[in-house]
């Protein structure tokens, strides 16, 4: 029986990359399929460099798997030791390229972020654009997770696990508690807000 599912969600992170994409991932391949999208907040796309004082830098709207071509081509098995070339991977096999959050034109009803400079730069650009949907409540949540591979794989189960508590709400004026409770079972902190857009 197909499972209908009451609201929509953003991942957001710094370049649409780890901690999104991992849970979006784990989102849409669940038996659920949740409405999931995920964006990044940066300037451009950062990615590790061999060189542990530089960054592989790329515009968002390059293709994950040019990404993946090019530092494979410049060093596959740093890459692959790595991890990026196994992310890139994974997120080709979800979206073409990244995208940002600013380029976002559609009401969602949860808004995730991984990290305090991520949440508030999407509360600063909700409130730059001033973005009218009838008034709608966004509801903008911090998981604040470190920026590797396995804690972006840990948060993500996380994610999954709390998203499938707000489906089974009947009424969100229970979510302040549902936070409260679900705080208290992760090893992460949890900030949250609400914004009307």
């Amino acid at each position: 029986m197909e499972s209908v599912q009451k609201y929509s969600y953003a991942m957001v992170c710094s370049s649409n990359m780890n901690r999104s994409m991992a849970a979006h991932k784990i989102l849409i391949s669940a038996d659920e399929q949740f409405d999931c999208r995920s964006y990044g907040t940066g300037d451009v796309v950062r990615l590790p460099h061999r060189n542990p004082r530089q960054t592989n830098d790329f515009k968002f709207n390059v293709a994950y798997q040019t990404m993946h071509d090019k530092l494979s081509e410049s060093n596959h098995r740093v890459y692959t030791e790595m991890g990026v070339l196994g992310m890139l991977e994974r997120n080709a096999s979800i979206k073409s390229h990244p995208e940002r959050f600013t380029d976002l034109s559609n009401h969602v009803d949860f808004i995730i972020c991984f990290q305090p400079k991520v949440f508030d730069q999407v509360l600063e650009d909700l409130r730059r654009k001033g973005i009218v949907h009838g008034g709608k409540m966004s509801y903008v949540i911090n998981f604040d997770t470190i920026d590797s591979l396995d804690n972006a794989e840990q948060s993500a189960k996380y994610v999954y696990e709390f998203v499938k508590k707000l489906e089974g709400l009947n009424d969100l004026s229970e979510l302040s508690e549902v936070i409260e409770d679900f705080q208290l079972n992760i090893p992460i902190e949890m900030m949250w807000t609400v914004t009307i857009v």
